[in-house]
C-alpha cells in the first residue's frame, strides 16, 4: 500500500500554507476568506491525490479526538432516535463527531459504558441515564464533576451540568386546552420509577381541580404495558396521557383489541411530540419535547467546557409546549361512555409480533 500524501505536501503543492489546507477542507468559518479559486483548487487536488487526514497525528498534537460520546438507554424510541439525529447534525457543524452507546437501561451497564468512556480517547460525555440520581456516589467515584459531562433530562444530577425538559409549562397548556374542549377525566399512564412526569400531571390536577388518576407500567416491560392497557379498559377516563409516544402507541393498539377505540371512545395525549405522534390517524395531540433543542443546548453545554475550559456546573431547563391534533378535538363524535363493560371484547393477551 502506498503511503498517502501529507497535508504539508498537499499545501505544497496548492501553494498554500498546510493551516490553510486544513480551514479550507474542514470547512471551518475562516474558510470565507480564502479566495474561492484557493479553495477550490485545494479540494481539487485533494480529490485527485485521495488526501485523508491523519484523525490519530491531529489527536495526539492537539490533545484532542473531536469526538463526543452518548450514552443513552435504547435507540429503538422514536424519542431517542430523534435526539440522535439531532446530536449526530449539529455535532457535525462543530467539527464533532459522535460516538453512540446505547445501554438498554441496564444500571450495571451504564456504569461499565461511563466507566469504559472515561478511559478512552473522547473529548466529552452527553449521558441519558437516571445513575447520577439513583446513585450519585459511585457516579461521583467514577466521574467527577469536572468531566465534561452533560447529563440530560434528569433534575436530580444537581452534581453534574445538565440539560432537561420543564414539563409543567407544556402540562399547563394541555390541561387548559383539556377544560376547554369540556374534559374532567384526565388520567395517566406513567412508570412510577421516574416521577418527574407524574409530578407535573399531579401538580396540574391539583391545580385545575381534577381528580388524579394513575396508571402504571414499566418501561420496556411488554407485559406491563398490557396490563396497563386492561386496567384502561376497565376504568376509562375521558383522557389518556401516555409517558411516551412509543408507549401511547402501544396502549392504543392493545386497548384497540378491547374494542376500545380512540377518539370515539377516550382523547389520548402523548409526551414526547415526535414524528410517530403525527402519523397516527388521527394525529395525536402531545406535550412537545424538543430533541433538537435538547441536542443544541448539550452540545453548547459541552463545547463550553471543552473548548473554554469552563468547569461551572450549570443547569439548563428547556420549556414544553403543546401540540394539538384530533386525538382531543374529537369530543362530539364520541360513543356514549357508560356503556356495558360486557359490551366490551376481553383484552387480547397474544403477544406483539416480531
Amino acid at each position: 500500500m502506498s503511503k498517502g500524501i501529507s497535508i504539508g505536501e498537499l499545501a505544497e503543492r496548492a501553494g498554500v500554507s498546510p493551516a490553510t489546507v486544513s480551514i479550507v477542507l474542514n470547512n471551518r468559518p475562516l474558510a470565507i476568506r480564502v479566495a474561492e479559486p484557493t479553495r477550490e483548487r485545494i479540494r481539487k487536488l485533494a480529490a485527485e491525490l485521495n488526501y485523508r487526514p491523519n484523525h490519530l497525528a491531529r489527536s495526539m498534537q492537539r490533545q484532542s479526538t473531536r469526538t463526543i460520546s452518548f450514552i443513552c438507554g435504547e435507540l429503538a424510541n422514536p424519542f431517542y432516535a430523534e435526539l440522535v439525529d439531532n446530536l449526530v447534525a449539529l455535532a457535525d457543524e462543530r467539527g464533532y463527531r459522535l460516538l453512540t452507546q446505547p445501554t438498554h437501561w441496564n444500571l450495571d451497564r451504564e456504569f461499565e459504558m461511563l466507566e469504559s468512556v472515561m478511559t478512552r480517547e473522547v473529548d466529552g460525555i452527553v449521558i441519558f441515564s437516571g445513575i447520577f440520581s439513583q446513585q450519585p456516589e459511585r457516579a461521583r467515584r467514577i466521574c467527577p464533576p469536572s468531566q465534561p459531562l452533560v447529563v440530560l433530562n434528569d433534575p436530580e444530577a444537581k452534581d453534574f451540568t445538565s440539560v432537561r425538559f420543564d414539563l409543567l409549562s407544556g402540562m399547563r397548556e394541555l390541561f387548559t386546552h383539556l377544560e376547554s374542549e369540556g374534559f374532567r377525566n384526565v388520567a395517566l399512564a406513567d412508570d412510577r420509577h421516574f416521577p418527574h412526569k407524574s409530578a407535573a400531571y399531579l401538580k396540574m390536577c391539583e391545580e385545575f381541580d381534577m381528580e388524579p388518576r394513575i396508571f402504571d407500567f414499566r418501561f420496556g416491560d411488554i407485559d406491563s404495558i398490557r396490563n396497563c392497557a386492561a386496567q384502561i379498559a376497565s376504568e376509562l377516563p375521558e383522557v389518556l396521557i401516555a409517558a411516551s409516544d412509543q408507549v401511547g402507541s402501544m396502549l392504543i393498539y392493545f386497548l384497540a383489541g378491547a374494542g376500545v377505540r380512540m377518539p370515539e371512545d377516550y382523547a389520548a395525549v402523548t409526551i414526547d411530540g415526535t414524528r410517530l405522534a403525527e402519523y397516527f390517524n388521527p394525529a395525536l395531540t402531545s406535550i412537545r419535547q424538543d430533541t433538537r433543542l435538547m441536542a443544541g443546548g448539550a452540545l453548547e453545554e459541552l463545547l463550553r467546557k471543552l473548548e473554554n475550559s469552563d468547569t461551572e456546573i450549570r443547569h439548563l431547563v428547556l420549556p414544553t409546549s403543546v401540540r394539538i391534533n384530533e386525538s382531543t378535538l374529537f369530543r362530539g363524535r364520541r360513543k356514549e361512555l357508560n356503556r356495558k363493560k360486557d359490551d366490551r371484547m376481553p383484552l387480547d393477551t397474544k403477544p406483539l409480533s416480531k
